[in-house]
This record gives C-alpha cells, structure tokens and sequence, in this order.
C-alpha cells in the first residue's frame, strides 16, 4: 500500500510471563484488552481459592481492590519497597499499602517471582520466590507492564525496539541513523518522544488521554507542512480507582528528590502531594482532592519553585 504520510499506532500488549519458568501453564492470566478482561472474569466466577498478582504497578493495584470487593483472596508481590513506587514514589505508595492491608489484601514488597510451578494437569498451583520460598496460588495475573507491539518493524530502518518507535518532538518517527524521517509519524503507546518539560529524556506514556492527544497533534502536523511542523507539548496526567481511593496524577513524578502534602492529611485519605526536583516543581498526587489538583498544572509547566 502506498502512502503520502504514515502514522503508526500499534500500541503495546502486556508483557507476558516468559514461557520457560511457567508461562505456558493454565491458570495465568494478564489484563490488557477486552478478551483479557473476559477470560479472566470467567475464571474469578469460579472462586479460586487464592489469587497471586505479580506487580503492584496500576493494573495490579485496581486488580486487587476488584479482588477484594468480591471477597477473594489475594496476595500482591512486587519487588519495590510499595505499590506504584515507580511512578508515585514511596510516600504516595506507603498510603496505598497500608489500604491494600486494610481491605484484607496481602502485600509481600520486596520480593520477585522466579519461576511457576504446575501440577500433573498443567495448571499453576505455586510460584517460586528468589528466596527459595513458595507461595501457592491457583490463578495468577502477571501485571508486569507493557511491550511495545514494533516487532514488525525489524528491518525497516527505524529506531525501534520493545521500548518503543522512537520520534523527534513533532510525533515524525526516527530512523536507525537518528535522523527524522518526513512522512513516517507515530503516536499512542508505540511512541516514545522527548518532552521538553523533563529536560528532553525520552518517554512512553500508557494512558488513554495522551493516545488521543498524541493522534490528534500528528494527525496536524501530516497535514501540515514541513516549515510548520509543530512540538507536542503533552503534560503526562492518569487517574485511578482502587481501594475506595480516586487518584490523579499530573506530570512524572520519577526522579523526585522531594515531596510535600501541600493540601490535606494523608491519615484521612484526601490530600495532595506536589513533587521537586532540584527545587523546581515537576509533579503533582492528588488523592480523593482532585479539585486541588488543576492549579498546579502552571507551576509544573513553568518549573516553578
């Protein structure tokens, strides 16, 4: 198929659990997609007798808050000192275990999977940790992130591997030489791009806002010419609802040096946190106070102290 300009948004799929320590075996689900949702719904109608979630990132959170609501029980491994600790940092995440804890959930942080082990029917029965313990478990959900469906650009020259299909800041994808290519873009969960609000690094953003913001600012610049080619200037934002907690998030809180609780208490559930590195503003955690959260947006923009 020829084309004037190609945009390229295949996403990601959820990382699998690999094949040769017991992905292979019945009873291991991941969550992504409808069908994901489906098998794994049916599966939980059938009362396991204990549920093993392996990643306390977002999926393995709200995972275990449905768990809990319907009464199943289930423990929540992850090798961070607490859940959502990538993205949230500790403090946030120190909130969220001690909910986990509070509705009957338990969180084993610190601690990796090796390997799953199956009975004679081939269905999971255990997972093996790194310290040479086992955990028994009948159904398992690996929420261990996402890969970056770009396995079918091998060979096409462009800088592209499971992180990611790497762009400049207009969304055009970059060729293995680094340089842009003129009429190739991308968006969604397959770009990575630099943001210039975080010195330029380059970023992935999982959430369903920037996939479409993403796809609207390169479906402009195509039609656009090449003189007016435009940066996209997202502020990476999510929300989530776990454990009778809503949180929103705005801009990346990684590579924080300091948080403060510029609103509420975190011993009654409703606070906001704002986030600093080098003493400049780069993040904001709203929990159950999102009306809080919008006046930080500038200061996060502007990097202001």
């Amino acid at each position: 198929l020829a084309y004037d300009k190609l945009l390229v948004t295949t996403g990601a799929q959820a990382r699998p659990w690999p094949a040769e320590t017991g992905g292979d075996l019945a009873g291991l689900y991941t969550l992504r997609g409808r069908d994901d949702a489906r098998a794994l719904r049916a599966a939980l109608v059938a009362r396991p007798r204990h549920v093993l979630i392996v990643g306390a990132g977002l999926i393995g959170c709200e995972t275990a808050s449905c768990l809990r609501d319907l009464g199943l029980p289930v423990t929540l491994v992850d090798p961070h000192p607490a859940p959502l600790a990538n993205s949230l940092g500790t403090f946030v995440g120190g909130v969220i275990a001690g909910c986990l804890r509070d509705a009957g959930a338990v969180f084993r942080p610190g601690t990796q999977v090796r390997a799953f082990e199956g009975d004679a029917a081939g269905r999971v029965v255990r997972a093996r940790l790194a310290d040479g313990s086992a955990l028994e478990a009948d159904l398992v959900i690996a929420a261990l992130g996402a890969v970056r469906a770009t396995g079918w650009l091998r060979g096409a020259g462009l800088m592209a591997d499971p992180g990611g299909l790497t762009c400049d800041a207009a969304c055009h994808a970059r060729t293995a030489a680094g340089t842009a290519c003129p009429d190739i873009y991308a968006a969604g969960d397959v770009a990575r791009w630099p943001i210039p609000l975080y010195g330029g690094r380059l970023v992935s953003v999982e959430h369903w806002g920037n996939a479409v913001e993403q796809a609207s600012h390169a479906a402009r610049n195509m039609l656009a010419g090449a003189d007016d080619q435009r940066p996209y200037a997202h502020l990476p934002a999510f929300w989530s609802s776990q454990f009778g907690l809503n949180i929103k998030s705005l801009g990346l809180a990684e590579g924080a040096d300091a948080v403060v609780i510029v609103q509420g208490d975190p011993g009654t559930g409703r606070f906001l946190a704002v986030y600093g590195r080098e003493g400049r503003t780069i993040a904001a955690v709203a929990v159950n106070a999102g009306r809080w959260l919008p006046a930080y947006e500038a200061p996060i923009r502007e990097g202001a102290p």
